[in-house]
Protein backbone atom coordinates (compact mmCIF):
# COMPACT_ATOMS: atom_id res chain seq x y z
CA UNK A 1 0.00 0.00 0.00
CA UNK A 2 2.66 2.68 1.04
CA UNK A 3 4.42 1.50 -2.61
CA UNK A 4 1.22 2.54 -4.32
CA UNK A 5 0.91 5.10 -2.57
CA UNK A 6 4.51 6.54 -3.50
CA UNK A 7 4.27 5.34 -7.08
CA UNK A 8 0.56 7.92 -7.12
CA UNK A 9 2.83 10.79 -5.86
CA UNK A 10 5.26 10.13 -8.75
CA UNK A 11 3.24 9.61 -11.16
CA UNK A 12 0.97 11.67 -13.32
CA UNK A 13 -1.58 8.99 -13.86
CA UNK A 14 -1.29 7.53 -10.50
CA UNK A 15 -2.69 11.19 -8.46
CA UNK A 16 -6.35 10.18 -9.00
CA UNK A 17 -6.32 6.74 -8.37
CA UNK A 18 -3.73 7.60 -4.86
CA UNK A 19 -6.56 10.43 -4.00
CA UNK A 20 -8.75 7.68 -3.65
CA UNK A 21 -6.90 5.00 -1.98
CA UNK A 22 -6.10 7.63 0.63
CA UNK A 23 -9.73 8.46 1.41
CA UNK A 24 -10.21 4.22 1.00
CA UNK A 25 -7.68 3.56 4.00
CA UNK A 26 -9.47 6.00 6.26
CA UNK A 27 -10.81 3.49 8.38
CA UNK A 28 -7.82 0.98 8.03
CA UNK A 29 -5.83 4.08 9.77
CA UNK A 30 -8.35 4.86 12.08
CA UNK A 31 -8.95 1.12 13.31
CA UNK A 32 -5.32 0.11 13.43
CA UNK A 33 -4.10 3.62 15.42
CA UNK A 34 -1.98 4.91 12.73
CA UNK A 35 -3.47 8.94 12.87
CA UNK A 36 -0.02 10.50 11.88
CA UNK A 37 0.68 8.01 9.00
CA UNK A 38 -2.60 8.73 7.71
CA UNK A 39 -2.66 12.30 7.68
CA UNK A 40 1.11 12.78 6.37
CA UNK A 41 -0.01 11.04 3.11
CA UNK A 42 -3.53 12.92 3.17
CA UNK A 43 -1.47 16.20 3.37
CA UNK A 44 0.99 15.09 1.02
CA UNK A 45 -1.72 14.37 -1.67
CA UNK A 46 -3.34 17.65 -0.63
CA UNK A 47 -0.50 19.25 -1.64
CA UNK A 48 0.43 18.27 -4.97
CA UNK A 49 -0.97 21.28 -7.42
CA UNK A 50 -3.33 18.81 -9.77
CA UNK A 51 -5.44 17.75 -6.65
CA UNK A 52 -5.68 21.24 -5.50
CA UNK A 53 -7.11 22.26 -8.43
CA UNK A 54 -9.07 19.42 -9.14
CA UNK A 55 -12.67 19.60 -7.45
CA UNK A 56 -12.77 16.06 -6.82
CA UNK A 57 -9.78 15.56 -5.70
CA UNK A 58 -9.43 18.32 -3.33
CA UNK A 59 -12.65 17.08 -1.70
CA UNK A 60 -11.48 13.64 -0.85
CA UNK A 61 -7.73 14.52 -0.14
CA UNK A 62 -9.34 17.21 2.45
CA UNK A 63 -11.75 14.50 3.76
CA UNK A 64 -9.00 12.30 4.89
CA UNK A 65 -6.96 15.42 5.94
CA UNK A 66 -10.17 16.74 7.83
CA UNK A 67 -10.39 13.15 9.63
CA UNK A 68 -7.30 12.36 10.85
CA UNK A 69 -6.92 15.72 12.25
CA UNK A 70 -10.10 15.19 14.07
CA UNK A 71 -8.61 11.70 15.73
CA UNK A 72 -5.72 13.18 16.52
CA UNK A 73 -7.68 16.59 18.53
CA UNK A 74 -6.88 18.73 16.27
CA UNK A 75 -10.44 20.00 16.12
CA UNK A 76 -9.76 23.52 14.53
CA UNK A 77 -7.52 22.47 12.10
CA UNK A 78 -9.98 19.67 10.95
CA UNK A 79 -13.34 21.23 11.54
CA UNK A 80 -11.57 24.25 8.77
CA UNK A 81 -10.79 21.25 6.01
CA UNK A 82 -13.95 19.10 7.15
CA UNK A 83 -16.37 22.70 6.08
CA UNK A 84 -14.57 23.27 3.19
CA UNK A 85 -14.77 19.61 2.27
CA UNK A 86 -18.52 19.96 2.33
CA UNK A 87 -19.05 23.17 0.28
CA UNK A 88 -17.07 21.12 -2.20
CA UNK A 89 -19.04 18.02 -2.51
CA UNK A 90 -22.30 20.27 -2.07
CA UNK A 91 -20.73 22.14 -5.52
CA UNK A 92 -20.23 18.68 -7.30
CA UNK A 93 -23.67 17.46 -6.02
CA UNK A 94 -22.64 14.14 -4.95
CA UNK A 95 -25.29 13.08 -2.21
CA UNK A 96 -23.19 10.34 -0.94
CA UNK A 97 -20.15 12.14 -0.14
CA UNK A 98 -22.16 15.03 1.10
CA UNK A 99 -23.81 12.99 3.73
CA UNK A 100 -20.98 11.47 5.14
CA UNK A 101 -18.85 15.05 5.42
CA UNK A 102 -21.99 16.29 6.89
CA UNK A 103 -21.80 13.60 9.17
CA UNK A 104 -18.12 14.41 9.70
CA UNK A 105 -18.63 18.25 10.51
CA UNK A 106 -21.28 16.69 12.89
CA UNK A 107 -18.28 14.61 14.68
CA UNK A 108 -16.04 17.87 14.69
CA UNK A 109 -18.88 20.25 16.17
CA UNK A 110 -19.61 17.42 19.10
CA UNK A 111 -15.83 17.30 19.79
CA UNK A 112 -15.48 20.77 20.64
CA UNK A 113 -18.54 20.44 22.20
CA UNK A 114 -20.75 22.57 20.08
CA UNK A 115 -23.48 20.05 20.03
CA UNK A 116 -26.31 22.16 19.02
CA UNK A 117 -24.08 22.70 15.71
CA UNK A 118 -23.89 19.34 15.09
CA UNK A 119 -27.83 18.17 15.33
CA UNK A 120 -28.90 19.30 11.99
CA UNK A 121 -25.82 17.92 10.45
CA UNK A 122 -26.44 14.72 11.60
CA UNK A 123 -30.18 14.47 11.03
CA UNK A 124 -29.83 15.32 7.37
CA UNK A 125 -27.19 12.68 7.05
CA UNK A 126 -29.22 10.22 8.78
CA UNK A 127 -32.32 10.72 6.93
CA UNK A 128 -30.15 10.12 3.36
CA UNK A 129 -28.44 6.81 4.82
CA UNK A 130 -31.58 5.68 5.49
CA UNK A 131 -33.53 6.68 2.66
CA UNK A 132 -30.65 5.06 0.52
CA UNK A 133 -30.28 1.43 2.81
CA UNK A 134 -26.54 2.17 4.24
CA UNK A 135 -27.31 1.00 7.85
CA UNK A 136 -23.79 1.20 8.66
CA UNK A 137 -23.79 4.43 8.21
CA UNK A 138 -27.30 5.12 9.55
CA UNK A 139 -26.83 3.38 12.70
CA UNK A 140 -22.79 5.44 13.22
CA UNK A 141 -25.08 8.71 12.77
CA UNK A 142 -28.02 7.41 15.06
CA UNK A 143 -24.86 7.32 17.71
CA UNK A 144 -23.16 10.35 17.27
CA UNK A 145 -27.07 12.11 17.40
CA UNK A 146 -27.18 10.58 20.55
CA UNK A 147 -23.58 12.21 21.61
CA UNK A 148 -25.33 15.01 20.55
CA UNK A 149 -28.58 14.76 22.87
CA UNK A 150 -26.34 13.51 25.64
CA UNK A 151 -23.84 16.97 25.61
CA UNK A 152 -27.32 18.26 25.39
CA UNK A 153 -28.22 17.60 28.53
CA UNK A 154 -31.04 15.14 27.19
CA UNK A 155 -29.72 11.38 28.39
CA UNK A 156 -33.25 9.90 27.32
CA UNK A 157 -33.02 11.32 23.82
CA UNK A 158 -29.37 9.95 23.51
CA UNK A 159 -30.72 6.42 24.74
CA UNK A 160 -33.05 6.19 22.41
CA UNK A 161 -31.14 7.20 19.44
CA UNK A 162 -28.37 4.22 21.13
CA UNK A 163 -30.66 1.91 21.19
CA UNK A 164 -31.90 2.21 17.66
CA UNK A 165 -28.34 2.01 16.73
CA UNK A 166 -27.80 -1.03 18.76
CA UNK A 167 -30.65 -2.82 17.50
CA UNK A 168 -29.30 -1.59 13.74
CA UNK A 169 -25.85 -2.91 14.61
CA UNK A 170 -27.04 -5.99 15.89
CA UNK A 171 -28.64 -6.86 12.90
CA UNK A 172 -25.18 -6.24 10.30
CA UNK A 173 -23.61 -8.31 12.94
CA UNK A 174 -20.26 -6.14 13.18
CA UNK A 175 -17.95 -6.32 15.97
CA UNK A 176 -16.99 -2.93 16.48
CA UNK A 177 -20.10 -1.17 15.41
CA UNK A 178 -21.60 -3.19 17.96
CA UNK A 179 -18.85 -2.17 20.14
CA UNK A 180 -19.77 1.38 19.43
CA UNK A 181 -23.52 2.28 20.39
CA UNK A 182 -22.28 -0.36 23.56
CA UNK A 183 -19.78 2.08 25.09
CA UNK A 184 -22.54 5.17 24.26
CA UNK A 185 -25.31 3.42 25.84
CA UNK A 186 -22.52 2.93 28.65
CA UNK A 187 -21.95 6.55 28.97
CA UNK A 188 -25.51 7.29 29.28
CA UNK A 189 -25.95 5.36 31.69
CA UNK A 190 -23.26 6.45 33.68
CA UNK A 191 -24.34 10.40 33.04
CA UNK A 192 -27.46 9.21 34.57
CA UNK A 193 -25.82 7.23 37.81
CA UNK A 194 -27.03 3.62 36.63
CA UNK A 195 -23.38 2.42 37.18
CA UNK A 196 -24.28 -1.15 37.21
CA UNK A 197 -25.65 -0.88 33.84
CA UNK A 198 -22.60 1.24 32.73
CA UNK A 199 -20.41 -1.48 33.56
CA UNK A 200 -22.58 -4.28 31.55
CA UNK A 201 -22.43 -2.17 28.34
CA UNK A 202 -18.51 -1.38 29.05
CA UNK A 203 -17.74 -4.79 29.43
CA UNK A 204 -19.85 -6.07 26.35
CA UNK A 205 -18.13 -3.43 24.83
CA UNK A 206 -14.63 -4.51 25.61
CA UNK A 207 -15.65 -8.09 24.83
CA UNK A 208 -16.17 -7.54 21.19
CA UNK A 209 -13.09 -4.90 21.21
CA UNK A 210 -10.85 -8.24 21.74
Amino acid sequence: IRATLSWGLASPQGIQFGTGLVFTLLWFWYRRGRFMEGLEWADKYLAVPDVQNTPPLRALALASSGMMALWQGKQDIALSKLQETLSIVQMLGDERLEAIARMANGIAFINMGRDGGAQPLLEQSSLFFKKTNQFYFHALTLVHLGNAELGLGHPEKARAYHEEALAQARTIDENWLLSFALNNLGEVARAQGQFDLAREYYEECEELLR
